[in-house]
Parts: structure tokens; sequence; C-alpha cells
């Protein structure tokens, strides 16, 4: 014995059913055809609307209003502790350069980084804008390019030292750290 089942809709016939909830929701939503409405004047798709702007979005350093603009506990500056390496110099020779020269007997692994304030979703820290990181062999002098726009910025620049290789998911605290003031002297033009 075999049940005769009803036919099923097809897929077409299903979505045509549908058709009357989606113009009835886009009639609500105010997306309308162009053209008259039943009054003879002019649909509001058609009606000038007023012009609608997105807010600028904030520089990095300002505050949005809803936000707290005090900074992250323990994310204050100096973002390491400072302090040299005897034999280790560094100083910026224009505002696109800094040197770094290591007088002593060993390697050390150093990254060149800016700083500026950034606001993260509930506070303010000093966000790390790293340049150039690398090796310093024993004798061995670097010169590394920084932006010439972070000293007017107000970026500080550090320079750190490791005594390991340290990458970038590094933990592990520098051995020292120094604060690099660029100098004001514009670089050569080539």
């Amino acid at each position: 014995m075999s049940v005769r089942r009803p036919p099923m809709p097809s897929m077409f016939a299903a979505k045509l059913a549908c058709l009357p909830l989606v113009l009835a929701a886009c009639a609500g939503s105010g997306f309308q055809s162009a053209g008259a409405s039943s009054e003879g004047s002019p649909s509001p798709a058609t009606q000038p609307r007023p012009a609608t702007t997105m807010p600028a979005p904030a520089s990095p350093g300002a505050a949005s209003p809803s936000i707290a603009s005090t900074f992250c506990p323990g994310r204050t500056w100096p973002p390491h502790p400072l302090g040299g390496v005897p034999g280790i110099t560094a100083v910026s020779t224009d505002r696109a350069t800094v040197q770094i020269t290591n007088g002593t007997d060993r390697t050390y692994y150093y990254r060149v980084s800016g700083w500026e304030p950034v606001q993260f979703e509930t506070c303010r820290a000093w966000g790390e804008l790293e340049r150039q990181r690398g090796p310093i062999l024993p004798g061995a002098a670097e010169s590394v390019m920084v932006d010439t726009a972070w000293r007017q910025a107000g970026i500080r620049v550090t320079i750190a030292f490791w005594e390991q290789p340290c990458g970038e998911a590094c933990a592990v605290n520098p051995v020292a750290a120094m604060v690099v003031d660029l100098s004001p002297v514009e670089p050569a033009s080539s």
C-alpha cells in the first residue's frame, strides 16, 4: 500500500511566497521605488535628504569622549627601566638617523622604537612603533633610520638591549634601555 503525499512546493514558489514579507519590510524601512506616491507627491526616495557625514576618525593621541583618558595601570613612561650598557652609545646625528656604537667585547641585541600615547579600549598607554631590531656586534656601529616627523610629533625614541635574541613575542625585559633625543638637524639630501 503506498501513501500519496501532496507535492512539495518548489524553491521558487517558497521564495515567491516570502516576497510580500520582504516588500513590507522594505516599505517600513523607508525603501520605496522612485516615482510618485498615490497622492501625486514625490516619494521619500526621490525627495532630497540632508547630507549625512561620518565623524572624522580620532587621532591616536585623542581621547574618545566615552572613554576615560587615564593611563593604563603600569603602562606609563618610560616603557622600560632606563639605564645604559657601559661601552654602548647612541646619538641622533639628524632628525632621521640614530647611530648606535657597541664599544664592548660582546654582541647585544637591540630594538629601536618610537613611543606615542595611544587610546586603548578602557585607558591610554604608550604604543610602540618598532623601527628596527637586530644584533650589534662588538666594535660595530649601526645607523637606524626613523621617521623625520617623529621629532615634531613628539614621539619619544628608545633603544632597548638584550643579551639574547628577543623576537616579536618576547616578554623578557631588556637588560638596558636608553632614550635618544632626536636631533633638530635636517637630514642631508641625497
